[in-house]
């Protein structure tokens, strides 16, 4: 077969022809590989730095809660301190004028571990020192640098509320304040657990008085809380500190039938806390008593007494004590008649 050169250098550029698309389309894949590939990482960078700024926002609000509360808490200090009775303001302000003597934050700071002051004392006096102008504001904001940290430890409010009642509270008891704090923020069982949780406690009464307080008239306001719930608990609180006006009662009839001392308060605050209650629940209350059967008897006698003369203000209304003695006065006559007394 005869090729002439005309023929070949037509062949030799179709070769050409077909190498350089083959390059071209190569080229044009890798292009768009590179920009998918750019695509892909603007995406994950967008996506970082929405991460970014998502966790700055986070962190942002959280400073700005903070600063919030310490700011709420701040006013709060200023209002106890009007609050304050006679005495206690004056005791701060005898402190903070001896003070002033120093002229100088970081030296009146210095002089803060030999005071012997609680938390709850200390920011009241601080609070009193950073509002005297007799001392240069340079020296007041040192001063209020270092309280304001104290306003940012946990649990200040209850200290704060609790100096402002004139209790002094150590580390200890204040995590015991802010357990019951907590449970009662809740509303759980208030009655019955926090009769419990109260038992380590020697001021019972007094210790309700500053959660019912803490709850009521908090410094910082707790938006997030049930409300409904926080009034039902401190509803709660307040029967179970009428309550314990009647603990005496109860202790004496635990100790005449050989019972622990808070049995009997125990078994009231159980009954107090149930809606309604049948004489065949109300026997079971008592079988679990490490009793006789005729001490069971007696013991019921005494004790439906002791609920008899119980303020109303104690049950849940007027109504429930009615019932409560009604089903009491049925079981006794229903055991009367078993035993044959």
């Amino acid at each position: 077969m005869r090729i002439d050169q005309s023929d070949y250098l037509d062949f030799q550029s179709l070769q050409d022809s077909k190498q350089s698309a083959s390059f071209l389309l190569a080229e044009s894949t890798a292009m768009q590989a590179s920009i998918a590939l750019a695509e892909v990482l603007a995406e994950a960078l967008e996506e970082t730095l929405e991460g970014l700024s998502l966790e700055l926002s986070q962190v942002m609000k959280k400073i700005a809660d903070s600063n919030k509360k310490q700011s709420a808490l701040f006013n709060g200090v200023e209002k106890l301190l009007q609050q304050l009775d006679e005495k206690q303001r004056g005791f701060i302000e005898q402190i903070a004028k001896q003070l002033l003597s120093f002229k100088d934050g970081e030296k009146i700071l210095q002089q803060i571990p030999q005071l012997s002051l609680d938390t709850g004392e200390l920011i009241f006096l601080l609070a009193t020192l950073q509002g005297m102008t007799s001392l240069a504001l340079s020296e007041r904001l040192k001063i209020k640098k270092f309280l304001m940290s104290l306003l940012a430890e946990e649990d200040i409010e209850l200290a704060l509320i609790a100096a402002s009642q004139g209790m002094t509270i150590d580390t200890s008891r204040l995590k015991a304040y802010r357990q019951l704090y907590q449970h009662a923020v809740r509303g759980e069982k208030a009655l019955s657990h926090g009769f419990k949780l109260l038992q380590e406690h020697k001021d019972r009464r007094r210790t309700i008085q500053l959660l019912i307080r803490a709850l009521s008239e908090p410094l910082v306001s707790h938006e997030q809380l049930d409300m409904t719930k926080l009034v039902t608990t401190i509803d709660d609180l307040r029967r179970l500190w009428l309550f314990l006006a009647f603990t005496e009662h109860c202790a004496y009839l635990s100790r005449t039938l050989n019972l622990a001392n808070d049995t009997v308060a125990e078994i009231s605050i159980e009954l107090l806390e149930q809606v309604w209650i049948y004489s065949e629940a109300l026997a079971q209350l008592i079988i679990k008593l490490p009793l006789t059967t005729l001490q069971r008897l007696t013991f019921l006698c005494k004790w439906r007494e002791i609920m008899v003369v119980m303020s109303e203000a104690c049950y849940r209304d007027p109504e429930q004590k009615e019932h409560i003695l009604e089903v009491m006065l049925q079981l006794i006559e229903q055991w009367n008649d078993e035993y044959a007394v």
